[in-house]
C-alpha cells in the first residue's frame, strides 16, 4: 500500500491502527568527491529517489552518513530503496556513492511522531518547526512579516519614496535613457508608465529614479511595486524591474522567456551578475506544481498579469536578500540568500540603489514589447528621520559683500560633485539653514531690508567651482555671473541679522539635491537684492546643509 513511509501501526504492527509519522532514511556513503551540505537536494541516480539532506555525519574525508528527508514522490514510493554503489548527485553532479551493503552500513529508516499539533478538520495540516526548533506562526492572511534582519514587522516603517504614475511618469523623480525605438510614456486610461521597444536589435529604454534610496546600516530596505508584461517574453530580449543601476542591483529579470532574480555587483571593479532561475528559488518557485516543498503556496505566477513584487535586503557588505510577490492577499516569500561567510568581497559595492525598469533588445525580436507599472514604494524598516541623521556641513561666503543699488546679485551657486574619491556621487543633500546679515554700508549701522531668492538651474558664466567643505558632496561657486533665469523655488525678506529655515525647500527626498540619471548635476543659486535703504548694502551669509551618504 502506498504511503507506508508515512505511518507506523499500533501493535500488532501488521494490523493495528495507523499513527502518522515522518520518516528519514539514513544512507551511508563513500567515494565522496565534493562537499555535501545540509539543506541541499540530492538525487540517487539509479533508484531515482530524491530529497533534502537533513543531517550529515562525516566519518572520514570520503565516507560518512547522511539523513534524507524524502520529497513527496519518493516518500510515497516505499517499494524503491537505495541501491548499493549508485551515485549520489547534487545539481546533476556526482558527489559520492551509496556504500556497498555490508554489516551496519545498509540504509535504514527512522521515524518521528508528527501527531503533535494538527488541524481538527485535516490532520495533514500540522505544525511546522524550523531546523532551530522554532515553531512557524501563521495569521489569517499568511505568515507574520519578518524583515531581512529577522525582526517582526509591526508597522514602524519610514517612507523613503513613493512613486505613482496616475497623472504622468513623475518626470521630476525619474530620468529616461533611450536607444533606437525605445520609449517611455504615460498611458491613459490605464494611468500607468508604459515602456516599449520595437523589434530592432539595438532598442533599449531605461526608466530610473534620480534618487539612490539610502541604506542605513542595520536597517533593511523594502521595495514594493507593480509590473506587467505584454507577453511571456521572447528571444533576444531582456526585461528588468526592481532596484538597480549599471553597477549594482537586486532585481527581477525576464531573459527571453526565463524568469530570474538577479544580483549585480561592482565589488571587483566590473559589473558581474548572478542569476537565480525561477526553478531554483528555495522558498517557492510559483510554478503551480503544488509540490509541498518547492511550491508550498500552490500558486502559479503569470507575469502577463499585473503583479506586485517585493524585495527586501540588508547590506553591511555581507547581508541577506529576500524577494517575492503578493498573491491572493498573501505575501509570498520566493527566495532567501545570505552572503555572510560565503564571499570574499561585499555582495554589492553600494547599499543604496535606485528604482528601475528596463527593456533591452539584444538582437532582432519577433514583435514589439511593452512593460507597464502603476506605482512603487521604497521603505526603511524602522521609524526615524533620515535627513536628521545626515552629517552637517557649513559654507561661509567671502564677505561682507557690497551690494550696489537694487541690483539682484548672486552670492553663491552650489551643485553636487560628480565623484567623491573616484566613486560616482549619489549622496543626497538637503539645505538646512541660511544665516545672514544685511546692513547699510554707512557708518551708523542701519539695517537694510533685503530679498533673498533661491533658483534651480539657469545660465551661469565665468564660474569657478571649489569644494563646499572638505569631504562634502557639494561644490560652490561665488565668482560666476548668474542671469537669474532659472526656476525660482524660494524667496525670503530679511533685515539685519536673521536665520532662515531651508528645510521646507529641499528637506524632502523628491526636492533633495542629487545627481541626475543622465549624469548631470542640478545647480542651485542664491541671490540677494536690496529692497529699501539709502546707501548700498553690505551683505554676509553662511548656509548649512545635511548630507545623507552611502
Amino acid at each position: 500500500m502506498a504511503g507506508l513511509r508515512k505511518f507506523t501501526r499500533i501493535p500488532p504492527e501488521s494490523t493495528g491502527d495507523r499513527i502518522r509519522v515522518k520518516s528519514h532514511t539514513n544512507i551511508f556513503y563513500n567515494s565522496k568527491v565534493s562537499d555535501i551540505i545540509v539543506g541541499s537536494t540530492i538525487t540517487l541516480l539509479q533508484s531515482g529517489l530524491s530529497g533534502t539532506v537533513s543531517y550529515l555525519r562525516e566519518d572520514t574525508v570520503s565516507t560518512g552518513m547522511i539523513a534524507i528527508n524524502w520529497n513527496e514522490l519518493s516518500e510515497n514510493n516505499e517499494t524503491t530503496v537505495p541501491v548499493a554503489g549508485e551515485a549520489i548527485q547534487i545539481d546533476n553532479g556526482t558527489v559520492a556513492s551509496v556504500a556497498a551493503s555490508v554489516a551496519n552500513t545498509d540504509p535504514y529508516d527512522t521515524f518521528a511522531n508528527v501527531n503533535t499539533l494538527v488541524s481538527y478538520d485535516n490532520h495533514y495540516y500540522g505544525q511546522k518547526v524550523s531546523e532551530q526548533g522554532e515553531a512557524y506562526v501563521r495569521f489569517g492572511e499568511g505568515p507574520a512579516r519578518v524583515d531581512a534582519a529577522g525582526k517582526l514587522e509591526i508597522g514602524q516603517w519610514t517612507i523613503l519614496a513613493q512613486y505613482s504614475f496616475t497623472y504622468d511618469i513623475a518626470p521630476d523623480e525619474f530620468g529616461v535613457i533611450t536607444t533606437g525605438g525605445g520609449s517611455i510614456v504615460h498611458s491613459s486610461p490605464e494611468n500607468c508608465a508604459l515602456l516599449s521597444v520595437t523589434t530592432a536589435p539595438t532598442d533599449k529604454v531605461t526608466f530610473r529614479t534620480h534618487l539612490f534610496h539610502h541604506y542605513t546600516p542595520g536597517i533593511p530596505i523594502i521595495y514594493e511595486g507593480t509590473t506587467t508584461h505584454s507577453d511571456a517574453g521572447k528571444a533576444n530580449q531582456v526585461r528588468r524591474w526592481g532596484l538597480f543601476d549599471d553597477q549594482n542591483g537586486l532585481f527581477f529579470e525576464l531573459d527571453g522567456t526565463d524568469l530570474n532574480f538577479v544580483r549585480r555587483t561592482f565589488s571587483t571593479g566590473t559589473a558581474v551578475e548572478t542569476k537565480i532561475p525561477q526553478s531554483t528559488w528555495n522558498r517557492d518557485t510559483l510554478d503551480g506544481s503544488q509540490n509541498g516543498t518547492s511550491n508550498p503556496s500552490g500558486e502559479s505566477l503569470d507575469i502577463t498579469n499585473i503583479n506586485s513584487y517585493w524585495i527586501d535586503y540588508t547590506w553591511h557588505g555581507a547581508g541577506i536578500v529576500r524577494f517575492g510577490v503578493f498573491l491572493d492577499g498573501k505575501r509570498i516569500l520566493c527566495h532567501v540568500q545570505s552572503f555572510a561567510n560565503k564571499e570574499v568581497f561585499s555582495y554589492m559595492s553600494r547599499g543604496s540603489l535606485p528604482v528601475n525598469w528596463e527593456i533591452e533588445n539584444t538582437g532582432n525580436t519577433a514583435s514589439t514589447s511593452e512593460m507597464r507599472s502603476w506605482s512603487c514604494g521604497v521603505y526603511a524598516s524602522a521609524s526615524f528621520n533620515i535627513i536628521d541623521e545626515g552629517k552637517t556641513y557649513t559654507y561661509f561666503t567671502p564677505g561682507p559683500l557690497a551690494i550696489p543699488g537694487t541690483t539682484e546679485t548672486k552670492f553663491a551657486s552650489v551643485r553636487p560633485k560628480d565623484q567623491i574619491s573616484g566613486i560616482d556621487n549619489h549622496n543626497v543633500v538637503s539645505f538646512v539653514k541660511l544665516n545672514f546679515m544685511a546692513y547699510d554700508n554707512s557708518a551708523n549701522g542701519t539695517t537694510s531690508l533685503a530679498k533673498v531668492r533661491l533658483y534651480l538651474g539657469g545660465t551661469l558664466t565665468g564660474d569657478t567651482w571649489n569644494s563646499g567643505n572638505p569631504g562634502s558632496s557639494l561644490e560652490v561657486d561665488t565668482s560666476g555671473t548668474y542671469s537669474n533665469d532659472g526656476i525660482q523655488i524660494a524667496e525670503y525678506y530679511v533685515q539685519g541679522v536673521e536665520e532662515i529655515d531651508l528645510r521646507t525647500v529641499t528637506g524632502y527626498w523628491y526636492r533633495s539635491i542629487q545627481k541626475q540619471v543622465d549624469g548631470s548635476s542640478p545647480t542651485y543659486h542664491f541671490t540677494v537684492q536690496k529692497v529699501s535703504g539709502v546707501n548700498n548694502m553690505n551683505f554676509d551669509a553662511q548656509f548649512r546643509w545635511k548630507e545623507i551618504r552611502g
